[in-house]
């Protein structure tokens, strides 16, 4: 077979070179930075708004709770404080109502509420004592800070209770103070966390509550008392146009402990050796 000695051979189009310039290896290093971020941004808006799509997902999705609840997921601002979903409680004036202070044999009726954070139930006829009467703050370890039977009663009229527990940073406490004294329209009172009803779900420091619904946060983000209460006004208490609680004439005694809703999904019991704490 012939071979021909002076015409070369056709180079086929792949094996063409090209007139571009020869990058340099940090030309070709920050190039393709560039086009991996523009995948992986153009990959997680796809796969984000798949997602959206598919799961329904959204700051106001709503879900069903033991024992009758419902849950709000978190706001953007809720999260930066590490706060959990907002729950709801309906339907439950038949439950709650005034009790005795005191037993028979003199001691105080402490109640079980069904919910970690109390928000509705039985409470005594004498709230804690709301400003001008008191600043509506309460320091640590102060003798007279309200408990949990005084301030639902509080709950009733429309306040809004701002737990802190002895974990909470000196000036998340202080920040509070400062909101509950100076900012009436909140109508906000805020007391220590009874250590005797165990640990916020989640182990937070910070429980907002009102009539009905509570949530509970890491951290306080000032924005997120006036979105709570916002979305709970004063008006969506039984007893803010003045309505009386109903009186329960026997509350009998608490003989076991009654199981508290954790929002981990866990019935959080109390302990048995001390039969009415939350």
């Amino acid at each position: 077979m012939k071979i021909p000695s002076t015409s070369s051979p056709k180079v086929p189009w792949w094996a063409k070179g090209s007139n571009r310039p020869v990058l340099s290896r940090t030309q070709i290093r920050s190039r393709t930075l560039k086009s991996t971020a523009a995948l992986t941004l153009l990959f997680v808006l796809m796969g984000g708004g798949f997602a959206w799509v598919l799961f329904g997902i959204s700051d106001a999705e709503t879900y069903d709770v033991p024992g009758g609840g419902l849950a709000r997921r978190a706001s953007s601002q809720a999260l930066i404080g590490g706060c959990g979903a907002t729950f709801e409680f309906k339907g439950i004036a038949r439950e709650s109502g005034i009790v005795p202070a005191t037993r028979p044999d003199g001691r105080e009726a402490r109640q079980a509420y069904r919910t970690i954070v109390p928000m509705f139930g039985k409470f005594w006829e004498t709230g804690a004592p709301t400003p001008p009467a008191s600043t509506g703050f309460w320091a640590p370890q102060d003798p007279e800070a309200p408990q949990a039977e005084e301030l639902v009663r509080n709950l009733w009229d429309g306040w809004m209770v701002v737990y802190y527990t002895n974990a909470a940073t000196p000036a998340d406490i202080a920040a509070l103070e400062k909101i509950a004294t100076t900012q009436p329209e909140f109508k906000m009172l805020v007391a220590p966390w009874e250590r005797r009803r165990g640990p916020l779900p989640s182990n937070r420091k910070i429980a907002y509550s009102v009539w009905g619904a509570s949530q509970t946060c890491q951290r306080l983000v000032a924005p997120t008392i006036r979105e709570f209460r916002e979305a709970y006004p004063v008006s969506t208490a039984p007893g803010a146009d003045g309505t009386p609680p109903p009186v329960i004439t026997s509350s009998g005694p608490v003989s076991a402990p009654v199981p508290t809703f954790d929002p981990s999904g866990t019935p959080a019991v109390p302990s048995p050796s001390a039969s009415v704490t939350n």
